[in-house]
């Protein structure tokens, strides 16, 4: 496969410890209740990872990409961890800070969040292919790891670090098995991260 040299891969056979699809502490966000996972206002907060997943997307192959020969499939990187603070460039930073507040009250507990980046895995050749420029590529770009390999161990390095996240609420989702969009409950509705800005 002729892939561009500014896309960072990977083919997941060779070593073992390539294949591993997580790491750190996880948390089931569909486990039968919405907690840990808050609602908090959209903006940016200061999150702390704890863990991470792979997981491909349930939408088909799509047609290769210029400069690609290959068909790709959407995988997305979860990463986990608690909310712990707003970050002073909240737009709504008064009512970020007070949801914040009670929820820890409630709860006794940080709330936590999923950070949602994507990636695509090739046909034939599972070559795990970061498109230059997105969020997930900014993300490996501010830990040091712009060019190298979207590997398990690469993961590892995210967990313990403190990440600027900019948070957005979903409030549709694409019913199982139709391309029609249906509304999510607002019981179900959870604050998502999909872009990182900073890392301490």
């Amino acid at each position: 496969m002729n892939a561009p040299a500014s896309v960072t891969r990977l083919h997941i056979a060779a070593p073992p410890d390539d294949a591993r699809e997580s790491g750190g502490e996880w948390r089931d966000p569909y486990g039968g209740t919405k907690a840990p996972f808050a609602l908090l206002p959209e903006g940016p907060y200061w999150t702390r990872v704890r863990g991470w997943r792979i997981r491909p997307m349930r939408f088909g192959w799509r047609a290769p990409r210029r400069g690609m020969t290959e068909r790709e499939w959407d995988w997305r990187v979860f990463l986990q961890g608690p909310v712990y603070k707003v970050a002073d460039t909240h737009p709504d930073a008064p009512a970020a800070r007070s949801a914040l507040f009670q929820y820890k009250t409630k709860h006794d507990a940080d709330p936590w969040i999923s950070i949602v980046l994507r990636f695509t895995v090739t046909e034939k050749s599972e070559a795990r292919i970061v498109p230059p420029g997105g969020e997930l590529w900014k993300l490996l770009a501010l830990i040091g790891h712009r060019n190298a390999p979207l590997t398990a161990d690469v993961l590892d390095t995210v967990i313990g670090r403190t990440l600027c996240t900019e948070t957005t609420v979903t409030t549709e989702q694409r019913a199982r098995g139709s391309q029609r969009r249906v509304s999510i409950p607002m019981e179900l509705r959870e604050s998502k991260g999909h872009a990182v800005t900073g890392v301490l």
